[in-house]
C-alpha cells in the first residue's frame, strides 16, 4: 500500500493501456443479441464482457430503456440513459424492423454468422415476428437459442403471456398451484428451446 494518500489520483498513468480488440474466453463468439430491460441485456453484457461478439438487435424506436435517464449535466444530445449504458457496453448495435421483410432478412444473414441468440421477450413475441427458433435453425442448424423468461414458455397461458419483471415474479413461488415438472436430462442446448454498428457506449 502506498504512503501517498494521494496516489489513486495517479494511479491510471500506471496500468496497461487499453487494448483495441477483445480478448477473453468467448472471442471468436458471435451472439445476438434481442433482450430489453435487465435481465437479458445483462446475461448478453457478461458474454460481451468475456469477449463475445454480441450484436444487440434494437427496434427502430431503441429499446425499451435506452432513452431512460439518468443523464449526466452535459449530455445535449441524450442518446441513451446511464442504465441503458451500464448493461449495453462492449456490444455493436444495429436497428431492425423484424415486421419488415427486408430487415428480417438482414437479421437472418447475421444467424447464419451468428453462433447463438440471448432473448428475453414475452413467449410468442419472436415466433410472432417470424424470427423463431425453427427459423433460425433453418437458416443455420448449429444456432444456440436462449430465452430467459419470468415464467418459461410452459407455464399455463395467463402467466406465459406476462412480462416478468421482479414485482410480479416476486410473490409467484409461494402461490403456485401446481408442482414444477420433473427436470428432463438433454445433449444439446439448443434442444431446451429456451456487420453491425458499435452501440454509442
Amino acid at each position: 500500500m502506498s504512503a501517498d494518500p494521494d496516489a489513486h489520483l495517479e494511479a491510471h498513468h500506471h496500468v496497461a493501456p487499453m487494448q483495441h480488440r477483445p480478448s477473453g474466453p468467448l472471442v471468436g463468439l458471435r451472439i445476438l443479441d434481442l433482450t430489453h430491460a435487465l435481465a437479458g441485456p445483462f446475461g448478453s453484457m457478461v458474454l460481451a464482457d468475456l469477449g463475445a461478439e454480441v450484436i444487440k438487435v434494437e427496434p427502430p424506436s431503441g429499446e425499451l430503456v435506452r432513452f431512460n435517464g439518468p443523464f449526466t449535466r452535459d449530455d445535449e444530445g441524450r442518446h441513451y440513459g446511464s442504465r441503458f449504458g451500464a448493461r449495453n457496453r462492449n456490444k455493436r448495435c444495429i436497428a431492425l424492423d423484424l415486421n419488415d421483410a427486408e430487415d428480417r432478412e438482414v437479421f437472418f444473414q447475421l444467424v447464419e454468422t451468428a453462433d447463438g441468440l440471448i432473448e428475453n421477450q414475452r413467449a410468442g413475441v419472436l415466433d410472432r415476428l417470424g424470427v423463431s427458433y425453427e427459423a433460425c435453425r433453418a437458416r443455420n442448424p448449429q444456432f444456440v437459442y436462449a430465452a430467459v423468461r419470468g415464467f418459461g414458455d410452459r407455464a399455463p397461458e395467463p402467466a406465459r403471456m406476462r412480462p416478468g419483471r421482479p414485482s410480479i415474479r416476486s410473490p409467484r413461488p409461494w402461490v403456485a398451484s401446481s408442482p414444477p415438472p420433473a427436470p428432463t436430462r438433454t445433449t444439446s442446448c439448443a434442444a431446451v428451446r429456451p456487420s453491425a454498428t458499435r452501440c454509442p457506449v
